[in-house]
């Protein structure tokens, strides 16, 4: 595949999103597995079974059971096998989006130095050239810059894809899966993502904890080297929902089943175990709940400690590369001059009063100025490198070439 030099950028942005179809993925593959190998284990048992055949009923009856068994076991395989194919075409169509994106930002033109990114996209040249006559009226462009590619609809299906990853992350599932159903041609392994996180959260919002337990085992072989203690953090919750329908004898025998295998060292188990028994001692339901929602033990309690598993499990970082990404964006921009009254600029996006509020803790731009730059070397005017006007009106750098200076021809004289 093609290096590309400005992938930087891409690589910062698109990782988790490669990550978490990745691990998605990976889980999928070990329950598939573990189904197979289930499978495949009760064929062989049904197999086995032909040694002990006496008579052709028997043989008749075996038969058919292998028969079933091959059959349920070829369904599998193909559903298994249909969905990893869905698996490989979610990764190649973002690798070619990718691509394509790389493709655009590598066409794009590229200045000569770091201060020519500062200069318009139509330039004016000045009339003096190398030994040809040319009066002052006489000008032509040049180094006109073609209009970025950023109006593409590969660009706003990134954005959109990126934010609706950002907003995965923030917790708002529903913005999220509403928003990457807008992009053409979207991911649904993505959205096979956010789907399961929404049933699941609201089974835990309804009390149920099947569907959390059943996705903690499916994806403890990366949850177990983390510190959240989902699993225990599900069995206080499950305490919770007994004490508050008032089974307390149930939640104690719970208790004595889930909530003892903690060590001495062990300072969050202990304390949530505490905070979890002090609940048998109140006297209604409506108590119960205000305590729990005191000690932080309810069901959006819950919620969160699951967002939080989520997060670990797919590789998401706080805070989001699309924020981060929107923050850099924004200091790069942002002067004191966006914070006055009398010097904000309508033009400007940090001038505008929510963006203001919300990049007011971000650090300054580099620049507080206007940048000047030379025309001719593309270098910036300032104190090591001042700028030198010329009879003809025209301002250059004090760098300018020898050769250029020893080529200018005045046009009166033609001398």
């Amino acid at each position: 595949m093609k290096k590309f030099d400005m992938c930087s950028d891409i690589e910062l942005t698109e990782k988790v999103g490669m990550k978490a179809i990745f691990e998605l993925f990976n889980k999928t593959y070990r329950v598939n597995h573990r189904e197979l190998e289930k499978s495949a284990s009760s064929l062989k048992q049904v197999i086995d079974r032909a040694n002990g055949i006496k008579t052709s009923g028997d043989a008749v009856e075996l038969l058919g059971n292998v028969l079933s068994a091959v059959k349920g076991l070829k369904r599998k395989a193909d559903a298994i096998y249909s969905e990893e194919l869905d698996f490989v075409s979610s990764c190649k169509k973002r690798i070619a989006h990718l691509v394509e994106v790389a493709e655009l930002e590598e066409a794009a033109p590229k200045p000569r130095t770091q201060a020519e990114k500062f200069k318009p996209s139509k330039v004016i040249e000045s009339f003096i050239s190398e030994r040809e006559g040319t009066i002052p009226s006489q000008t032509r462009t040049t180094n006109t810059i073609p209009p970025p590619h950023y109006d593409k609809p590969v660009f706003s299906s990134r954005f959109n894809r990126l934010l609706a990853e950002h907003l995965f992350a923030m917790g708002h599932y529903h913005s999220a899966l509403a928003l990457i159903k807008q992009v053409p041609d979207y991911d649904k392994i993505f959205v096979r993502i956010i789907e399961e996180a929404i049933f699941i959260q609201e089974a835990l919002i309804r009390g149920e904890t099947k569907p959390a337990h059943k996705w903690f085992n499916e994806s403890n072989f990366r949850l177990k080297h983390s510190d959240l203690n989902f699993d225990f953090d599900m069995r206080i919750f499950e305490f919770y929902l007994l004490v508050r329908d008032d089974k307390r004898m149930e939640a104690v025998t719970h208790a004595r089943q889930y909530l003892n295998n903690f060590k001495e060292s062990d300072h969050y188990k202990p304390r949530r175990l505490g905070q979890a028994m002090v609940l048998l001692i109140m006297r209604t339901a409506d108590e119960v709940k205000e305590k729990a929602k005191q000690n932080e033990l309810n069901e959006e309690w819950i919620v969160k400690r699951f967002h939080l598993a989520l997060m670990f499990f797919y590789s998401f970082i706080s805070p989001t590369p699309f924020l981060l990404t929107v923050r850099a964006g924004m200091s790069a921009i942002k002067t004191p001059f966006c914070y006055h009254d009398e010097s904000r600029n309508p033009n400007c996006v940090v001038c505008h009063p929510l963006i203001n509020r919300y990049a007011s803790n971000l650090v300054f731009g580099h620049h507080d100025q206007s940048i000047l730059t030379c025309y001719q070397t593309g270098l910036i005017m300032d104190e090591n490198n001042p700028p030198m006007a010329l009879p003809n009106g025209y301002v250059y750098s004090q760098r300018v070439s020898l050769s250029l200076l020893f080529s200018l021809t005045n046009p009166t004289l033609m001398e």
